[in-house]
């Protein structure tokens, strides 16, 4: 599991669409951006949310999501909406993990359009 977080991690890290925690345990905690100003907050947050009740309505993925206090990675002090990953099922793989940031992309680049 924590072999799977810190592959999401390197795919993330190298990707302008997300902006991503420090994987330390099993639990990946991140945010899509796409092409969306960083300073914007308040749109990345609303395109989170909106991602985040699109996977759980289409049922493919389960990702987390919770508010927390940004510790300095966008503003500090501010609330942010992110998804977390925290892989649980030992039949997940590399390609899963592949697909799921595709298929989280494909939904944040038609939101964004929307916005």
């Amino acid at each position: 599991r924590h072999k799977l977080a810190k592959y999401l991690e390197e795919k993330l890290k190298n990707d302008k669409d997300f902006i991503i925690n420090k994987v330390e345990i099993n639990a990946v905690v991140f945010l899509y951006r796409g092409s969306i100003n960083i300073a914007d907050i308040d749109l990345i947050n609303d395109v989170n949310k909106k991602i985040h009740t699109i996977l759980i309505k289409n049922g493919v993925y389960h990702l987390h999501h919770f508010s927390l206090i940004d510790n300095g990675s966008i503003k500090k002090d501010t609330v942010i909406y992110p998804l977390r990953f925290m892989c649980g099922n030992p039949n997940t793989t590399y390609k899963d993990v592949d697909e799921m940031i595709e298929y989280i992309r494909n939904i944040g680049v038609k939101l964004s359009i929307k916005n």
